[in-house]
């Protein structure tokens, strides 16, 4: 309707409109026109000569989160399978989503102290330096200073910055699902850890407890539980999650001891204890050499809290991954249900099966990830013993034809189907040898006689197995 009304204000000339009214011929050419980008963008299949459209992966994951099309080529073309770190940022920001940032006379030097800093932007490459003066440059550095929390001191930066980590999280959460569904699982793995620093605002290489104690809501209360201090021993001295609770067995002197500060030592250890992590038990069942039946029993192990948690279930990806060939078989999305109100006991296991497709492995790895909270990460490595590869059947020989008119064995030349005059014998089978030296020493020289002549005939269109049945089911029957 709007479109009939102005045409001019859709790119329609004035004479087109004027001899096409109901704008028909012009609509055709936007749908083809678009097809053709969307096409060329590898999010649909357009078929010119028939005018078929088909969707792909690419598509949905980029209309589910809004990706114009430019962005979309944009990664077809940068995205690689092995990328570092730098290579992810420059990708991200490379979108078409932050074409307008372009970087004003009275910003670069605040631009350029960030970009040296080490402290506000630890990735660095020479892609990097070299997009400085680029919109993806500006991107990539307002970016990492949002992660690491650097203030600005021009507002137009930080109303940029807020901009640029709006839109970067949910960029990286459309390239982590077509990683996925490229079956990159190293890349997905990258991709999901920049989502989650982006929406946290924490660093992979920062300590987990960081983002409960952002939870905090009161600011004296935070310093008191969490003091900064506490905070970089723990990341100083590695003192993982794993560490605290397993080695350390969650005492909080000694981890006090070890932070150097006792006060923080008990809710540290309450900390440790509610970030997620979960226990993973895998029955491996082959059903051929390629294919699995793979049950897995996902049991939480951490402490479920409503403020911290919230209320709904906490997602968990799950994919089995070759790690020699760097290829995903299979990955899934699993929901931790919240424990009831009235429940005695913690959150109950959550029982997974399917069926996974594999190479020739004696053992795959399981990785489990949950993509809202930093470092919860579980992986399982089960084995199985592969069935063996059967048996091929015998290769034939070339013999002499023989007519069928010899056989003296009317019964073989009812069962079997004779449509030449003669044909090619194939040598026989190992039952069959057996077979003809019962029939020797048989008592029977009409029996022998006659499976002799038998065992000539030409069995090998069959499996040694079917072959052997036959032969026993008529001699069944002679003997009878």
């Amino acid at each position: 309707m709007r479109l009939r009304k102005n045409p001019l204000a859709y790119g329609c000339p004035y004479d087109q409109a004027r001899e096409d009214p109901g704008m028909g011929r012009f609509r055709e050419t936007l749908l083809r026109d678009a097809c053709k980008r969307l096409d060329e963008s590898r999010m649909c299949r357009y078929d010119r000569r028939s005018g078929a459209v088909a969707g792909t992966e690419v598509g949905r994951v980029g209309s589910h989160f809004y990706l114009r099309h430019e962005s979309v080529r944009e990664f077809n073309e940068r995205l690689r399978q092995h990328a570092t770190d730098a290579d992810i940022l420059v990708v991200v920001c490379s979108a078409y989503e932050f074409e307008q940032l372009k970087p004003r006379s009275d910003e670069v030097a605040e631009l350029d102290r960030l970009r040296e800093s080490e402290v506000c932007c630890p990735v660095k490459s020479d892609e990097l330096f070299a997009l400085a003066d680029e919109p993806a440059g500006k991107a990539a550095t307002l970016l990492q200073a949002h992660v690491s929390r650097a203030p600005f001191s021009a507002f137009t930066l930080a109303s940029d910055a807020a901009y640029v980590a709006k839109n970067a999280a949910r960029v990286c959460r459309a390239l982590f699902e077509m990683a996925l569904r490229a079956h990159w699982p190293s890349l997905a793995e990258r991709l999901l850890a920049l989502a989650k620093a982006v929406e946290r605002r924490l660093w992979w290489f920062q300590h987990p407890v960081r983002q409960l104690a952002d939870l905090e809501p009161n600011l004296h209360e935070r310093r008191r539980k969490f003091p900064e201090d506490a905070l970089r021993q723990l990341e100083a001295k590695r003192l993982t999650v794993d560490r605290i609770l397993g080695d350390l067995n969650g005492d909080p002197r000694e981890v006090g001891s070890l932070v150097r500060n006792n006060s923080a030592g008990a809710s540290l250890v309450a900390a440790a204890r509610k970030v997620p992590s979960v226990t993973l038990e895998a029955d491996v069942k082959p059903i051929t050499r390629t294919v699995l039946r793979v049950t897995l029993t996902v049991t939480p192990t951490y402490h479920w809290e409503p403020r911290t948690h919230g209320l709904g279930p906490e997602p968990w990806w799950v994919w089995v991954e070759d790690a020699r060939a760097e290829r995903i078989h299979h990955f899934e999305l699993v929901l931790l249900k919240p424990p009831e109100k009235r429940a005695r006991r913690g959150m109950e296991p959550v029982v997974v099966a399917f069926t996974a497709y594999t190479v020739r492995l004696d053992f795959f790895p399981i990785n489990l990830v949950t993509p809202p909270r930093l470092e919860a990460t579980s992986s399982a490595l089960p084995r199985f013993v592969s069935p063996k590869i059967h048996s091929k059947a015998t290769k034939s020989c070339s013999l002499k034809p023989f007519f069928f008119s010899r056989m003296s064995l009317n019964i073989a030349r009812a069962i079997f189907r004779i449509e030449h005059e003669f044909c090619a014998p194939r040598p026989p089978c190992r039952s069959v040898s057996r077979l003809m030296s019962w029939s020797s020493s048989s008592s029977s020289s009409s029996v022998s006689s006659s499976l002799s002549w038998f065992v000539s005939f030409p069995i090998l269109n069959f499996s040694p197995s079917r072959a052997f049945a036959r032969v026993r089911a008529v001699v069944v029957v002679i003997v009878a």
